[in-house]
């Protein structure tokens, strides 16, 4: 980024906070702009860094999905994008769709977004939302809570029932592993102290009726946490086993 033009254009309005690889830290020299700009490549702890920070200026670093959870804008300045996106590295999701703020490849085009975003315009565009619900939907500030409540708290899984079995790679018919365990049809996953255990299957070899599948799920965000079990038909009972017992 041309620093000379950032001070030629903003004068002494903005500071800039300069951090780099930590390879080339103590190479930077920032002695002829240090009246608008700092080296904190340093500092030690980067969270404090973006609290502070009206904007984020990067290129493709996965600090990003940390900025994002403050919801303040992002400018993207990618002068090697094509370079970047099909001989560097690549990218891990559609960058240039997805990115939570103006992909710009130009110092000029970092000033323009400057320019709009301090001048009180901007706001929070759909990719920008899309990308906090992707990427931060525990980002909520009650992180504390719910680890408080896994521990206290006995109803804070839910149990997910799903009839649609051929999404798990199951057919109405299969067989089951000599020494699996099974439970009883009535067996409440989400209670840890419900044991509700049958037995170890030995019947080798018989052909069990498959019927739908379970997996936990957090109530809050509607995930699904654990493994997952299969309800089955076995010699007229029905029981539960995890899907892993069955082929």
């Amino acid at each position: 980024m041309d620093l000379a033009k950032i001070k030629a254009h903003f004068g002494n309005n903005v500071i800039v906070l300069v951090r780099t690889h930590y390879l080339i830290a103590n190479n930077l020299d920032l002695s002829d702009y240090s009246d608008i700009a700092l080296n904190v490549s340093l500092y030690p702890d980067i969270a404090e860094l973006y609290l502070i920070s009206d904007v984020l200026i990067t290129d493709y670093s996965s600090v990003m999905f940390d900025y994002a959870v403050l919801k303040r804008p992002m400018i993207f300045f990618t002068y090697d994008l094509d370079d970047y996106a099909n001989e560097i590295r690549g990218f891990y999701f559609d960058f240039v769709k997805d990115a939570p703020g103006k992909i710009v490849k130009t110092n000029d085009g970092v000033i323009d977004e400057l320019d709009h975003i301090l001048s009180g315009n901007w706001t929070m565009n759909e990719n920008y939302k899309k990308f906090i619900d992707k990427f931060t939907p525990w980002m909520d500030g009650k992180s504390s809570e719910r680890a408080v409540n896994q521990f206290l708290n006995d109803d804070n899984m839910n149990e997910n029932f799903d009839d649609n079995i051929s999404k798990y790679n199951l057919q109405n018919e299969m067989k089951i592993h000599d020494g699996a365990s099974l439970w009883n049809s009535g067996k409440d996953f989400a209670d840890h102290e419900d044991v509700d255990f049958s037995h170890n299957y030995n019947d080798k070899g018989i052909t069990v009726r498959v019927i739908k599948v379970m997996q936990l799920m957090d109530p809050d965000f509607k995930e699904k946490i654990g493994m997952k079990y299969v309800l089955i038909q076995l010699n007229g009972k029905q029981l539960w086993v995890n899907i892993e017992d069955l082929y």
